[in-house]
């Protein structure tokens, strides 16, 4: 099997029921997973505050059917009852987590995601500064840059745009979603409470345009309608239809098996050691175990050393695949020499700058236990096949 990296979309049968998957697998490995659904994450809705609490300097806003979602005062402090305000949906419910909303209102594309009432031009903190160099001086007489004075808009550069050669894509890009919200901003007044004013692109198509293009070469599926979807999105790579009736897509890239691993709590090194993954609602805790490691008998040292930074590597892969966020806790193999303590952590810090969410490596105790925090956004993968939080 082609080792490259692959997205697939497809209808996956989980616990005797039909679920739309969308997959990234590069080297017959599960890379990162979503269950695609009717999600209200980046809707923007026409909302009515409810109540405020200045105590949690808060306000609680009715958006849709009666539904709730928390909106902070630090947006604006002089919003009261009946107010009516335009907000986006940023955080999905998490348990008795209502949804979080904002005003500052976004639309994220494949290359950039255009702000309102936030101008000028960032960049993704993932690109390099040669990418950033590059890019400035590729758009730097593209209407991206030029339109900036006295434009309420506001542009941050992703990532996937490192792979641009010329500035066609981006600006066909940015001229689209500068007219979405033009027509957002322009009707959103004269629409009724409880509108829906934009709704996100579906899932697999989302999950397609926040894949980087460099960690596949092909999307794949085995359903008509989604082919043709994907087809219409204007995908920049190349779309298959599968149609083997004697080996389904399932099958032919195994995931029962690896996604039986993906919602399991123990992943096994190739080293012979082990890491153990438990999740409550307080926090995540991951344990490093040495194992069956073959070199036990060599040099201590120069084991922990492999053993951690081969679980490292895997750990940040699992926290993408997984959607791990808050707080979590890793006890890694015992590090007694300070110098390679403080190499090991500079390791961990510069795999969490790749992570494609927030994530912060915030220091190790005292006990050598690795402290990480991870931006919530959405439901941990678990949760989206329908398990609760221990």
């Amino acid at each position: 099997m082609n080792e490259s990296g692959k997205i697939l979309v497809l209808n996956y049968k989980f616990n005797n029921t039909e679920t739309l998957l969308a997959l990234l697998i590069s080297g017959n490995r599960l890379k990162k997973a979503k269950v695609c659904g009717e999600s209200e994450l980046m809707d923007i809705y026409k909302g009515k505050v409810v109540s405020v609490s200045k105590p949690i300097n808060a306000c609680f806003v009715n958006y849709k059917d009666n539904k709730q979602c928390f909106l902070s005062l630090d947006e604006k402090k002089d919003l009261k009852a009946g107010d009516e305000i335009t907000i986006q949906i940023v955080r999905e419910a998490m348990g008795s987590k209502l949804p979080t909303a904002t005003l500052s209102l976004s639309i994220p594309g494949k290359y950039l995601i255009l702000a309102y009432n936030k101008p000028g031009v960032n960049f993704s903190g993932k690109l390099s500064m040669k990418e950033k160099h590059v890019l400035k001086h590729l758009l730097s007489e593209t209407e991206i840059f030029t339109e900036r004075e006295n434009s309420p808009f506001g542009v941050i550069i992703r990532t996937n745009s490192a792979s641009l050669t010329d500035s066609d894509e981006i600006i066909r890009e940015y001229e689209s979603l500068k007219q979405k919200m033009e027509e957002i901003v322009s009707y959103s007044d004269k629409r009724t409470c409880y509108s829906l004013l934009f709704k996100e692109q579906n899932d697999y198509i989302k999950f397609i345009n926040d894949a980087y293009e460099s960690e596949y070469d092909e999307i794949i599926t085995d359903d008509p309608e989604i082919y043709k979807s994907v087809n219409e999105s204007n995908p920049t790579k190349s779309v298959r239809f599968y149609d083997d009736e004697r080996l389904s897509l399932s099958k032919l890239y195994s995931l029962d098996s690896k996604i039986s691993e993906a919602l399991g709590s123990r992943i096994w090194l190739k080293s012979g050691g082990w890491i153990s993954i438990q999740s409550t609602t307080a926090l995540t805790a991951i344990d490093v175990n040495s194992g069956k490691f073959e070199g036990k008998n060599k040099n201590q040292s120069e084991m922990i050393a492999k053993i951690n930074k081969e679980a490292a590597d895997e750990i940040m892969n699992q926290l993408i695949l997984r959607n791990l966020s808050g707080i979590i806790v890793v006890d890694f193999i015992n590090i007694k020499d300070n110098e390679e303590e403080k190499e090991f952590i500079g390791y961990l810090k510069e795999l969490a700058r790749k992570d494609p969410v927030k994530c912060e490596i915030v220091d190790m105790t005292k006990l050598g236990l690795v402290e990480i925090t991870r931006k919530k956004i959405s439901k941990t993968l678990k949760e989206q096949f329908g398990y609760e939080t221990d």
